[in-house]
């Protein structure tokens, strides 16, 4: 926790902003962005969005603490696991995401640079199909789940390159919405009935499934 300064002095900060907290906060800037017509709302997403990705590209993808450091889960290279060398689909999602959105609200290439870098020179396709993670049998963490979902329903959403839609739109099928033969409670999206992710899924994809979108309406 950290004391704020100047015009924020008597507010307490939480520090050690993790990828699952700022996953959250761009869901949903980004849809107010995308859903309210309001300039004056526009503009304040906007100030917080481009930011993001500003921050994350210029720190080698890590989410940067007040102190320097990077925060404990707040790395978001798909070349990397909790900063080790390794390949890590959920943070790939992540970082693509975050860049193609401030893209789309500021119209600036640099950040679709920076997409196009990542998602063809370094190969970040195949690493959210290969390596998305976060179904990871008994030991499934919902949090982590999210953090993926949130991340392919804006990517999906802005894309605009009709092959790379179609890759993604298989890569969203297959790692986080199919797994029909898993009757665990750690299933994937399409056993869970789930009201939110059902409908990120198929309104992103256009993908027909009335039966997965009754089942999904009858949780609410």
């Amino acid at each position: 926790w950290v004391r704020g300064e100047g015009e924020f002095d008597g507010w307490i900060w939480r520090a050690d902003t993790s990828r699952d907290q700022m996953a959250g906060a761009i869901l949903g800037v980004a849809a107010a962005y995308a859903l309210v017509d309001d300039e004056h709302v526009k503009a304040e997403a906007r100030e917080f969005l481009v930011p993001v990705a500003d921050h994350i590209w210029a720190n080698d993808l890590m989410i940067i603490d007040y102190n320097g450091e990077p925060t404990t889960y707040g790395d978001v290279s798909g070349e990397r696991l909790e900063h080790w060398p390794l390949p890590n689909g959920q943070a790939a999602t992540c970082s693509l995401a975050w860049l193609l959105i401030a893209h789309h609200v500021s119209g600036e290439q640099r950040f679709k640079d920076a997409f196009d870098e990542l998602m063809y020179e370094r190969d970040y396709l195949s690493i959210m199909r290969d390596f998305q993670w976060v179904y990871a049998g008994y030991n499934t963490r919902w949090f982590n789940t999210y953090i993926s979902w949130e991340n392919f329903y804006h990517m999906m959403r802005l894309v605009e390159d009709p092959t790379l839609f179609a890759d993604l739109a298989e890569v969203f099928r297959d790692t986080l919405w199919l797994n029909t033969a898993d009757d665990t409670p750690n299933r994937r999206g399409i056993l869970e009935h789930n009201p939110v992710k059902t409908p990120w899924y198929l309104f992103t994809t256009g993908e027909h499934d009335p039966i997965a979108l009754r089942q999904a309406l009858a949780q609410i």
